[in-house]
């Protein structure tokens, strides 16, 4: 019985440090976190903005002459069913 008092009353002292222990870690690891996403993940979020913001102006362009390509097409079929 005094086996297991001794052991409650020397644990007390060690769990003020093994919640510094577990703080440490978790401030450890956040910042590591937020390491790489400052290092990895913005740079290739800022990236693939920029490639579809790219990838938009061509499809407009796209658009653009798909648009106007269906416009002649238009104007020829009427310009040539006047001979037909």
């Amino acid at each position: 019985m005094s086996f297991f008092k001794l052991k409650y009353i020397y644990m007390a002292q060690f769990d003020v440090m093994i919640s510094f222990s577990l703080i440490f870690n978790l401030l450890l690891v956040l910042y590591i976190y937020y390491a790489y996403n400052i290092t990895e993940i913005i740079p290739s979020y800022v990236e693939t903005k920029k490639f579809r913001n790219k990838i938009s102006l061509e499809l407009n362009n796209v658009k653009s002459i798909v648009s106007l390509g269906s416009y002649t097409s238009i104007l020829d079929f009427k310009y040539f069913k006047g001979f037909v």
